[in-house]
């Protein structure tokens, strides 16, 4: 667990998390990535793929 120490008092706050995410992770490539092996196609994070 990790701690935050007030600079004004010096106090020590204990720190937890929240929410823990367990996100798989691939390393890029067909025989690692799932989505590389299918031929998902790449975008830019937030694009909608819309044409202007």
């Amino acid at each position: 667990m990790s701690s935050l120490t007030s600079p004004r008092t010096d106090r020590v706050y204990p720190l937890a998390a929240l929410w823990i995410l367990d996100l798989p992770t691939y390393e890029a490539g067909a025989p690692t990535c799932p989505r590389c092996a299918d031929g998902t196609p790449l975008h830019a994070p937030g694009s909608t793929g819309a044409q202007a």
